[in-house]
């Protein structure tokens, strides 16, 4: 290791030639000489000189014998901390008397990645705020992205050119999943939103695309928009991998594990830095000085920005309004050096419309370039070299500039803004800020990145959560009204719920399933045989990128159907019913056997006591589990651990719904038929027929002579009766009657072979929505939203608020649901055996009757709320460190002290994470 020693460190007494021995005695043989030959100047003026300006003389050594810092670094709550002896106590430095005025240099180098200088410090030890969280949530022009922490990505805002990756162009206003395309078993690791397209970098170190495609900013050779993520064509050399991405306004960039930058897409201004203003199809490298290596990139709408291993930041592209930073206004087709003071170290810049900001190693903030809105300082317009933003004391962590406004995140979590107006404050007004302004995050939650777009602003929480505010669609929260203040953005709602003898599904609006009740069989699917009072997360072995569309509980098994029209099953194997070719238990969702074929799509499911029903989009019809009632309609009456068809026996139109109930089962088909199979004991076919009877293959419903055959819209089988809505929102029954579930006033021991009208107790002119018949009770939700029940009500699951002396109610009752919600109506119900459930319209769920837990609920009350969805600042494989994110690896620091423009060789120490 080179050292060179020059300028005068101290004026003292000349050390005796013991101590000049001590002194040499551990250095190499060659180091000895020097550094003797070197004392040994003529002493000036009495009390000599230890080292001269003159006089300089260089050798080789080790850094234990020069520098014997002997650092060592621990994790600590905050990161990594290193920490090392005083230069002071060094032999060297005792001799001469050296008691102040030594800085220490610490740098950091994360396994296959750049070194990078953290910082330069008086003290002896140095807490790495961790590595950069960079682009785990990304705020764009019209529309955003999040990486959740399974490490897929969500979209949401203006769907136009593809720019959401889901598929289509619509906009959304709430996330939806990007369409998976990366290869199985690969996660993201950041994303970058830009004005009209999206990147993404994923765990293998490949680059996506999607959105739009003009000026090759897709980076795949072509101009085409695409709907769905393309992977951006490799011209980096072998071997390289990126490591981030920066989306500008209709370029971008990529930063490799070398420290090199690649650019693509429009080239006007010079913005993709590679020494011309051509736009490029596919990745084109930036012209970096010799040596420079790259650590961070950030892309605005017209300028670029960089960070190098030193500290030092670069800019090129536009230099308009003074956005490079250099002290001029005029283009730069390479990157040039930004103005930054003697000393100042760099960790992380960030590039907005036409303004920069960038904090440094000791966290203060610069920023520069276009003022006109307040992002810069008070009172300062325009900038074209770095001015400091008064935070005060605040030690800021990252900045994030945005079209007029500018955020800043500080060590202690809390979020600071400025500029801007039109509600990008965050304070409940439509006014800007002149000076920095703390954002009110609700709970006074700690925050941990921040991501400033065109309009709106996203931040995360350390526990995950993912806030927004600004502008409708953009924000996210799935409100239509520009928020003004920050409001949670992921919050889960619940779209359908199922229910059955002894536990709950629902569905969440984010497309995952929740269950509670009993754990037996592992009905609950989430890995457990345990019980759950409230709601837990059902396992998605489905996948992280795959979203659930419809769930249905069965009496101890459940089914849930994928997006892609796979099904999935958990709970009791007994009979086949979980359709996977075996009779064992699931405690986890298991894929159903796709005896369908390949090409057929499963467009709706439904779970009974021991079979299950799933219908085609082409109408046709399977079945699994328990036949052994011919409830399987395939002409046979014995159970099937796959599903088998049981389309045979109908006619006419393709079926379009499947309703499985005790030991039968429903099909109506898309011209309004009504066709049942299965027992027949009590009416229960609908046929006419009240013997105890078994139809092995589906036969019509037989509706009343003498009149029209009603239209109908809905099924719904319980257990020994049955229920039908008709497209006029008039409801029908049929089967046994006991407990008055037929709802025709009849209380005692009776039958209905045929469909017959429920008595209309709520009016003739309203118009039932939606019909469940349970085991003992029958529910109707009025479109206007309020519901009716009737038939058991023996522990309150009508919603009756009370328990009926005869424990029935043969004729239906307007029930408390929709007086007991906050919202204005429930717009689905469940009956099952104890309880029923219903979700009202502002995705809030509601039970009443028996939970399960020795509680009986009289009047309908709302379910524990979902807890929202979790995203990520941390990229996998990089984990969390309190507020910052450690790569794995080991990570070396290294550490050397400068007294007088003297520096030791680095002592190194490394910690694996």
């Amino acid at each position: 290791m080179r050292f060179s020693l020059s300028r005068s460190l101290r004026r003292g007494v000349a050390p005796s030639s013991a101590r000049r021995s001590d002194l040499a005695a551990p250095l190499g043989r060659a180091a000895a000489l020097a550094v003797v030959a070197l004392l040994l100047v003529p002493v000036v003026g009495g009390s000599g000189a230890w080292f001269t300006d003159s006089r300089s003389v260089s050798g080789s050594a080790s850094a234990a014998t020069l520098g014997a810092l002997s650092p060592t670094v621990a994790a600590a709550g905050a990161g990594n901390t290193v920490s090392w002896p005083a230069a002071t106590t060094q032999s060297w430095a005792t001799d001469a008397k050296v008691t102040d005025g030594v800085t220490y240099t610490v740098q950091r180098q994360v396994e296959g990645r750049p070194a990078q200088t953290l910082g330069t410090t008086s003290g002896t030890s140095f807490t790495d705020p961790g590595g950069q969280p960079f682009g785990m949530v990304s705020a764009g022009g019209s529309h955003s992205l999040a990486v959740d922490s399974a490490g897929s990505v969500w979209a949401w805002g203006s769907g136009a050119d593809g720019r959401l990756g889901n598929g289509g162009s619509d906009s959304s206003l709430v996330p939806v999943p990007v369409s998976v395309r990366w290869p199985a078993g690969v996660t993201i690791t950041q994303v970058s939103a830009g004005e009209w397209h999206s990147l993404a970098v994923d765990s293998a170190g490949s680059v996506w695309a999607w959105g739009s495609g003009a000026d090759g900013r897709l980076g795949n050779g072509g101009s085409d928009s695409s709907l769905v993520p393309v992977p951006v064509s490799v011209r980096w050399p072998a071997g390289v991998t990126i490591t981030q991405v920066s989306a500008g306004s209709d370029y971008s960039l990529a930063l490799d594990s070398q420290g090199k930058v690649w650019a693509w897409g429009t080239g006007g201004n010079g913005r993709l830095g590679n020494g011309g203003a051509e736009d490029a199809f596919v990745p084109v490298p930036v012209k970096l000085a010799s040596g420079i290596t790259i650590t961070q990139v950030s892309a605005g709408a017209a300028h670029s920005l960089a960070v190098d291993s030193s500290g030092q930041a670069w800019a090129w592209g536009s230099g308009g309004l003074g956005r490079l930073g250099n002290g001029g206004a005029d283009d730069a087709l390479v990157p040039v050096r930004v103005a930054l003071g003697a000393g100042v170290t760099i960790t992380q810049v960030s590039a907005g419309a036409a303004h920069s900001l960038a904090v440094d190693s000791s966290g203060r903030v610069w920023a520069w370039g276009d003022g006109n809105f307040g992002q810069l300082v008070t009172n300062t317009k325009r900038s074209n070299v770095p001015v400091s933003v008064p935070l005060g004391a605040n030690t800021v962590t990252q900045v994030s500039a945005g079209y007029k406004h500018s955020l800043a995140l500080d060590s202690s979590g809390k979020v600071w803004v400025w500029g801007g107006a039109s509600g990008r404050i965050g304070d409940d007004s439509w006014r800007g800020a002149s000076v920095p302004a703390l954002v009110a995050v609700s709970g006074d939650t700690a925050v941990a990145y921040v991501s400033a777009g065109r309009a709106p602003s996203l931040l995360v929480t350390s526990s995950g959560g993912l806030w927004g505010w600004n502008q409708t669609v953009r924000t996210g929260d799935g409100s239509v009204a520009d928020q003004i203040v920050p409001v949670l953005i992921g919050k889960r709602t619940f779209t359908q719920v199922s229910s059955s003898y002894s536990h709950s599904l629902a569905l969440a609006s984010d497309g995952s399933v929740w269950a509670w009740g009993s754990g037996d069989n592992g009905r609950l699917g989430n890995g457990s045989r345990s019980r759950a009072q409230t709601p837990v997360p059902v396992t998605p072995s489905w996948g992280p990128a795959v979203r659930i569309t419809q769930v249905s509980a069965g009496f101890s098994h459940s089914l849930a159907l994928a997006s892609d029209g796979s099904v999935w099953a958990w709970g009791a194997g007994a009979d086949g019913r979980l359709g996977n070719d075996t009779a064992q238990d699931s405690v986890v969702p298991v894929p159903v056997t796709k005896t369908w074929g390949t090409t057929a799509r499963i467009s709706q499911i439904s779970a009974g006591t021991e079979h299950s029903l799933a219908v085609t989009t082409d109408g046709d019809v399977w079945a699994w589990g328990r036949g052994t009632e011919g409830q399987l309609g395939n002409g046979e009456a014995q159970n099937s651990a796959v599903p088998v068809p049981a389309r045979s026996g109908l006619q006419g139109a393709p079926v379009g719904q499947v309703s499985a109930g005790g030991n039968r089962s429903l099909a109506l088909t898309k011209d309004g038929a009504v066709w049942a199979w299965g027992d027949g004991a009590g009416g229960g076919l609908g046929d006419g027929d009240a013997s105890a009877h078994v139809a092995r293959v589906p036969r019509p419903v037989s509706w009343p002579s003498g009149g029209s055959i009603p239209f109908i819209r809905q099924v719904s089988a319980g257990q020994g009766h049955s229920l039908a809505l008709t497209r006029e929102g008039v409801v029908y029954a049929w089967g046994i009657g006991n407990n008055g579930l037929l709802g025709d006033g009849d209380g005692a021991e009776h039958s209905a072979v045929r469909p017959q009208p429920v008595t209309r107790s709520w009016g003739d002119g309203v118009s039932i929505a939606q019909v469940s018949a349970g085991p003992l009770s029958s529910l109707a939700v009025t479109s206007s939203g309020d519901v009716w029940g009737w038939g058991g009500n023996g522990v309150g699951q009508l919603g009756l608020g009370d328990i009926r002396t005869a424990y029935s109610t043969p004729k239906p009752m307007q029930t408390s649901w929709a007086s007991s919600t906050s919202a204005p109506g429930i717009v689905q119900v469940s009956a099952a055996q104890l309880q029923s459930i219903a979700v009202a319209s502002d995705g809030t769920s509601w039970a009443a009757g028996f939970d399960g837990f020795g509680m009986l609920k009289l009047s309908p009350g709302q379910l524990s709320p979902l807890p929202p969805q979790s995203f990520s600042f941390c990229a996998a494989p990089s984990t969390p460190v309190g507020r910052n994110c450690t790569l794995p690896g080991t990570v070396t620091y290294t550490v050397s002290y400068r007294y007088l423009g003297w520096a030791s060789p680095a002592a190194a120490a490394a910690i694996a994470r």
